[in-house]
């Protein structure tokens, strides 16, 4: 470290401490990071590499809202899935923005990836409106996700305190909720949402569903939003294999434990048929984990272990006959015949 640079840090830190530096430049307040605004979009989203424009155009938005001289502005948003539960799941948001005389001013639409849910495409399509509103603008949300509404009210909510543990109890998407909330509590942002009922008579919320429906087929024109998950509430966020999880973690942990139950059960050699058999795992569960009469929650007795070992060997077609029997006591069971 030279002389120089010690004597020239030692004059600078003598200038701001006695504010000659801020005296002269009159910036005094704009250094102040407190009373700095926070740049939201390079916050909390990725900007992937030149190729993906979401991040711009995000951004020019924006800055187009800022220049309207609207006094208040729409936003119209929806998300859709279709082909669901096969591999060629695909799904699309779109936001539509109006002024007051609904006068259109821009449209943005673009692609999920990874754990595709409806509710994920109205979540992100809320999240990514809540980014282009600039503070000071009075604006209006019509959506036609209750589920939305109810997350927004309990987040706003001046009664009750929504803490990390409330908002890992979301059915889905908890990561986005968590900047979602950060949002809300960094700026101060005059917004309403309305409920829109779906396929209502509600012009507005028609066409952005319609311009949704006619982009599938052409996505790969459309930009994928990529999310960064910082927000200081939730700064370690639960990963599986590389993803992170975006449900409500008892849930996921309880469906992993299924699943790998299942595997090791269909990896028994005993039970290699139902491998290529179209088996209704669902209706299967349904039937081992319905309960009899004499049957509690969170309780466990002989007569219920019994219960349920008898499913399961209905299941398998291993009924305790006396052939079965023969198998695992042959010397008591040989001379039996029925």
């Amino acid at each position: 470290m030279s002389e120089y640079y010690l004597s020239e840090l030692l004059r600078y830190n003598y200038a701001f401490r006695t504010e000659i530096l801020y005296k002269h430049l009159e910036l005094k307040k704009c250094l102040d990071e407190n009373e700095m605004p926070r740049d939201n979009i390079n916050r909390y989203l990725e900007k992937s590499n030149r190729y993906n424009i979401a991040h711009q155009r995000i951004r020019r938005i924006k800055e187009r809202i800022t220049s309207t001289k609207s006094k208040e502005i729409l936003f119209y948003i929806d998300g859709s899935v279709r082909d669901q539960g096969t591999e060629n799941i695909a799904s699309i948001f779109g936001i539509m923005i109006y002024d007051d005389d609904n006068r259109l001013i821009d449209k943005y639409f673009s692609t999920l990836e990874q754990w595709i849910t409806a509710i994920k495409a109205e979540t992100m399509a809320f999240f990514t409106t809540l980014l282009m509103i600039p503070p000071g603008k009075k604006c209006t949300i019509y959506t036609d996700c209750q589920n939305i509404i109810n997350n927004y009210n309990l987040l706003t909510s001046n009664i009750i305190v929504t803490t990390t543990r409330d908002i890992l109890k979301f059915s889905n998407n908890n990561a986005i909720w968590f900047n979602i909330k950060e949002l809300l509590e960094d700026q101060m942002l005059d917004i309403q949402l309305v409920k829109v009922d779906a396929h209502s008579d509600d012009i507005l919320h028609n066409q952005v569903d319609k311009e949704i429906k006619d982009r599938y087929g052409l996505e790969y024109n459309l930009a994928n939003t990529l999310v960064k998950y910082n927000a200081e509430q939730y700064r370690f966020p639960l990963v599986w294999n590389g993803h992170l999880v975006e449900m409500n973690i008892r849930r996921f942990i309880r469906l992993i434990t299924r699943v790998e139950g299942l595997e090791k059960f269909l990896n028994l050699n005993r039970n290699k048929r139902y491998r290529s058999l179209d088996v209704e795992w669902n209706i299967v569960f349904l039937y081992l984990n319905k309960q009899e009469e004499e049957e509690k929650t969170f309780s466990s007795s002989k007569y219920i272990e019994k219960q349920k070992r008898m499913k399961v060997q209905r299941l398998i077609e291993e009924i305790p006959t006396i052939e079965q029997l023969k198998k695992s006591s042959y010397d008591i069971y040989r001379d039996f015949r029925c």
